[in-house]
């Protein structure tokens, strides 16, 4: 089963979906509009054929009546299907231009957010090593040493659930591929303001976290080295 990517026609959001979804039972998550409308799907009722008594007056009567309506008609249509394709037209691009201003204003907004959290962070980790002192107590950074990554398994686990939300083969991937959740978060996610918040924390319990996963899958690797080349006997 494949996924495929299904727009709003409201809100331009784009998320994955079954190839199987049925888009007429959808709704946008952003703006709550359907995806598409049900189209009716019952026959047009024809009336049974019906014979004329006055087969020749009728003839004679549509030929010269029919002639200025079939000359103009077809200008008429073309015109306004002109028209309507033009008001699309318009209201298609001013809906993307509208796109474009929220993406690069939430863009800019992130941005902030990344630099003033993570300036702080920065500072509360690392400053210690800057000329004049800083940062935390060494009491604070014993702790967040110890403890920081229950803070990157808790952002592991957000992240997750926000790939899974968007896509279940994104969130498989996530959760069974080690380090692709911070991929997702940083190179596929549009959630900017989550990879903001996420970056500039990661600031002070990143360095913290990625030492104790070290050590522990370091001693889970080096258990399971021995036990290969020890046959599947007693480790020592």
């Amino acid at each position: 089963m494949a996924d495929i990517e299904a727009k709003c026609p409201q809100c331009r959001k784009v998320i994955m979906v079954s190839e199987f979804a049925d888009l007429t039972r959808l709704t946008c998550r952003a703006c709550n509009s359907p995806f598409k409308k049900p189209e009716s799907t019952a026959a047009p009722v024809i009336a049974p054929p019906q014979k004329s008594t006055h087969r020749l007056r009728v003839q004679r009567e549509a030929t010269p009546a029919s002639s200025p309506v079939s000359a103009e008609s077809p200008t008429q249509a073309a015109v306004q299907q002109a028209q309507s394709g033009e008001r699309v037209v318009a209201r298609v691009e001013r809906t993307e231009d509208a796109d474009k201003t929220i993406h690069v204003r939430q863009n800019l907004i992130s941005w902030l957010i990344f630099i003033i959290l993570g300036g702080a962070c920065g500072y509360l980790r690392y400053g210690q090593y800057l000329p004049n002192g800083g940062g935390m107590a060494p009491d604070w950074l014993a702790m967040f040493a110890s403890y920081g990554w229950i803070l990157m398994v808790a952002f592991h686990i957000l992240v997750i659930l926000k790939a899974f939300k968007d896509s279940v083969f994104q969130g498989v991937l996530c959760a069974i591929i080690p380090f692709y959740s911070l991929y997702y978060l940083f190179a596929v996610s549009d959630d900017f303001y989550m990879r903001a918040v996420i970056a500039g924390v990661l600031l002070l319990v990143g360095q913290d976290g990625a030492e104790y996963f070290k050590v522990l899958f370091g001693g889970w690797f080096k258990t399971v080295g021995d036990w290969i080349q020890s046959g599947g006997g007693d480790i020592r």
